[in-house]
């Protein structure tokens, strides 16, 4: 338990986790809580050759298997006299790291002062689209007290300013600040507490009008993001609408093109990434994710989420095709029907 713990504390503030011992207020404690299995044929986990560089096979094993979890408290900490550099925090009690981007020597250029704000972003948050939803933006989200929230400056896509604006965060990303108390909350555990503020953010993407309820969205990746390349994508595309699934290209559509399609939606499928997130908080409640593995790529992180949203989760690992993969259709087939199969018949609606 204490190893994930700091697993996730790690992905949130990179190789600083000694700056976050004692924290000057506990907005909720630890929590136990008992998780579902994700839904997969018996063969798929000895197809996976190897996990995602940032976790463990034992860590996605007790994703996957299900049980009892802790879920970590949601702590605040503070850094007097910050300086925030493009993701590069100077402070009092030391130096954090919240972005993958090389230091740009901004350290002398001076920027706006203010007496206190709370460090919205993450170094995952600045790496990858899902964290900076589900992670940067609930943290956004538990107000003002700490002061305004604070972006680093990572350039952001349209996407992400439709989603700022849906929720009402008026804070792009800022490159220099000084802070004279900056309020850093990990926030990493999926307590009572984030999942307030996870639902926060899907009763916002309920606003936007749909189009339907109980049916299937293929979420489409090609070539968009860090390499993960589907060399069937369009095969299994076309079979999946043959049986009344909407396909959706984040690509090519705005937020309110994709929310039309995937609101409500009892089952969506995609290759395994941040850009699924979209989907898990339009989804139906009580819908379920069906996540599409590279098999030297294994990662469930998304499972996270659709358990602390109330939805199901399950995968399908694909047959390596040099540095890309396949996906057995068959296999996936026989996944959404389990996956159909657990779901309430007021939930799923499938042709």
């Amino acid at each position: 338990m204490l190893a994930s713990a700091f697993y996730r504390m790690k992905r949130v503030y990179q190789k600083k986790q000694r700056l976050f011992t004692n924290p000057v207020r506990v907005l909720h404690g630890r929590e136990r809580a008992w998780r579902a299995p994700a839904v997969f044929l018996p063969e798929q986990l000895g197809k996976v050759q190897a996990v995602q560089e940032e976790t463990t096979l034992t860590f996605e094993q007790a994703r996957i298997f299900g049980g009892e979890v802790e879920h970590g408290a949601t702590e605040v900490y503070h850094l007097h006299n910050a300086k925030v550099v493009n993701g590069y925090i100077y402070s009092d009690e030391g130096r954090v790291v919240v972005t993958p981007q090389r230091e740009r020597g901004l350290a002398l250029r001076t920027g706006l002062r203010v007496e206190k704000a709370l460090l919205a972003s993450s170094y995952n948050g600045n790496r990858y689209f899902g964290h900076w939803l589900s992670d940067d933006c609930t943290r956004a989200l538990i107000g003002d007290v700490y002061g305004p929230p604070l972006f680093t400056g990572t350039r952001w896509t349209a996407h992400q300013h439709d989603y700022r604006r849906m929720l009402g965060i008026e804070a792009p990303p800022t490159e220099v600040v000084l802070v004279e108390t900056l309020s850093v909350i990990p926030d990493v555990g999926q307590n009572a507490f984030k999942r307030q503020r996870l639902k926060m953010i899907r009763e916002k993407m309920r606003l936007y009008p749909g189009q339907r309820c109980g049916h299937g969205v293929f979420i489409t990746r090609g070539t968009s993001g860090r390499r993960r390349l589907l060399r069937n994508e369009q095969q299994v595309a076309d079979h999946l609408a043959r049986y009344g699934f909407d396909i959706v290209d984040p690509t090519k559509e705005s937020l309110t093109q994709m929310m039309h399609k995937i609101k409500d939606a009892a089952l969506v499928v995609g290759v395994e990434g941040s850009h699924l997130v979209h989907g898990v908080f339009a989804m139906a409640q009580g819908g379920a994710l069906l996540t599409l593995q590279p098999p030297n790529r294994f990662n469930n992180v998304l499972k996270d989420l659709t358990d602390a949203l109330g939805n199901r989760y399950g995968f399908v690992v694909g047959d390596a095709r040099g540095d890309d993969f396949e996906i057995d259709i068959n296999a996936m087939m026989m996944t959404l029907d389990l996956m159909s199969q657990q779901m309430s018949p007021a939930t799923v609606e499938i042709a």
